[in-house]
C-alpha cells in the first residue's frame, strides 16, 4: 500500500490559501511521477494532524469549482482516494471557530488575516464542511475527548451517501496521536480504514 502523504502547516508561514495550494501541487506532482516513482494514481491519500489534518479535509473535499488549486495543470487532477483527518477543525465557520478566531494572536487570524466577522466569506471557502459533497473521497475524522470538531462534515457527508468514519481519542492533550498509547490505536485504525477502502479491483 502506498504510503500516506503527510503534510503539515505553521500557520504564520503563508496566508490562506497558499497552505491549500502547496498541498494540491504536491499531490498532482505524485500523480505526474507515479511511473517513475512505483505510485498508483488511483490510491493516492492525505493524512494530516492538527493544522494538517485541516489541509488534508480540505484538499479532499474542495474541488474545481472551489477555486483553490493553484498553479495547476488541466491534464493532471488534485483529486485523492481518501483522507485522515486528525484533531483538526473542519469545520471553520461553527461557534467554536468563531470564538477562536477572535481571540489575540490566533491561528486562524494568522492563517486567513482577520477575524471571522471581518472575513466571514473567506472563512466559509476555507471551510471542508462548506465544499464537502458526493465527490468527496472516503474520510476518517480522529476527534480529540469530543466529536466537536468533526459533527458537522459527518453529518453532511453521511447524509450524501459519502463513506465517514470517526473515532474519538480520550485522556490525552492535543497532539497525543505521535505519543503511546494512542499512537498505536490511530495507525491501527487508519491501517484498517486504508486497507479498506483502497481495495484494488481484484482483491
Amino acid at each position: 500500500m502506498l504510503p500516506p502523504l503527510w503534510s503539515t502547516v505553521l500557520s504564520g508561514e503563508a496566508k490562506f490559501p497558499a497552505a491549500v495550494h502547496d498541498c494540491k501541487a504536491a499531490v498532482r506532482w505524485l500523480r505526474a511521477n507515479a511511473v517513475k516513482y512505483g505510485i498508483d494514481p488511483g490510491r493516492i491519500v492525505l493524512v494530516g494532524g492538527s493544522a494538517g489534518a485541516h489541509l488534508a479535509a480540505l484538499v479532499a473535499t474542495a474541488g474545481p469549482e472551489a477555486k483553490l488549486e493553484g498553479v495547476t495543470s488541466k491534464d493532471i487532477s488534485s483529486a485523492v482516494q481518501a483522507a485522515v483527518v486528525i484533531a483538526g477543525p473542519t469545520d471553520t465557520t461553527d461557534e467554536q471557530a468563531a470564538k477562536n478566531s477572535r481571540r489575540p494572536g490566533s491561528n486562524y487570524q494568522l492563517f486567513l488575516g482577520g477575524i471571522i466577522d471581518e472575513l466571514p466569506a473567506l472563512y466559509s471557502r476555507a471551510s471542508p464542511a462548506h465544499w464537502a459533497s458526493e465527490r468527496t473521497p472516503p474520510m476518517l475524522i480522529f476527534g480529540e475527548n469530543s466529536a466537536s470538531s468533526y459533527q458537522a462534515i459527518e453529518s453532511k457527508l453521511r447524509k450524501l451517501g459519502v463513506r465517514c468514519e470517526s473515532f474519538v481519542l480520550t485522556g490525552g492533550i492535543h497532539g497525543e496521536w505521535n505519543r503511546e498509547p494512542w499512537f498505536s490505536i490511530t495507525m491501527n485504525r487508519i491501517d484498517r480504514f486504508l486497507g479498506d477502502v483502497l481495495k484494488s479491483p481484484a482483491s
